[in-house]
């Protein structure tokens, strides 16, 4: 688990940040399968402003991962999803470029492969991170770093609101395929998960 204080918080009174990428999953049965994955899970106690807008990736990929198999609900194919059950762990991406209320708060942190047994990350500084649509973006270790999304299904609610003329606020959730590029080494693949979130909280 990593944690930190987010931007705008008042680190006298609201707790920091948990955050745990890589965190491991088992189902029993899947379509008459037992899988495993990786997921994220992120803890945080306090109160937001009302004007908010988020962009937040997960990311997990892995150089094993070049096939693709049908992901059997219309959507054409989906990447592999990495397991923990590989000999080789994998990359792991968490990134967010948001504001709440006046408050920018940015980062881009990966935890890679030989970094899984310590904890050990490694970070792009706050002015090299940004993201787009479909991308997010970091210079670590004087390396750009791409992590790049396709969608494969996409949901929302709108939260806040109820009508006249309140205003509100749309949050989004895609499962997406998951490209991630370190400099000039080869890319890694996988799935990510992408939450957008913009309005009015309350």
């Amino acid at each position: 688990a990593f944690g930190w204080i987010p931007a705008g918080a008042d680190g006298s009174s609201d707790g920091p940040v948990i955050h745990r990428p890589q965190m491991t999953a088992r189902v029993a049965s899947w379509r008459g399968e037992e899988v495993s994955g990786y997921g994220y899970s992120k803890r945080y106690y306090a109160i937001y402003p009302r004007h908010n807008g988020w962009r937040f990736i997960h990311g997990v990929s892995g150089p094993h991962l070049s096939g693709v198999v049908d992901s059997g609900a219309g959507s054409g194919a989906a990447p592999v999803a990495p397991s923990p059950d590989s000999p080789t762990p994998p990359s792991i991406v968490w990134t967010a470029d948001a504001t709440f209320g006046d408050h920018k708060y940015n980062y881009f942190k990966l935890l890679a492969p030989e970094g899984h047994g310590s904890g050990q990350l490694r970070e792009s500084a706050q002015a090299d991170t940004y993201q787009q649509q479909d991308a997010a973006y970091g210079v670590i270790g004087g390396e750009r770093v791409t992590a790049s999304l396709r969608e494969i299904a996409t949901w929302h609610t709108i939260l806040g609101g109820g009508g006249g003329g309140a205003m509100e606020m749309k949050y989004e959730n895609r499962l997406c395929a998951f490209t991630l590029q370190v400099g000039d080494r080869p890319p890694t693949t996988g799935v990510a998960y992408n939450e957008r979130c913009f309005g009015c909280l309350w």
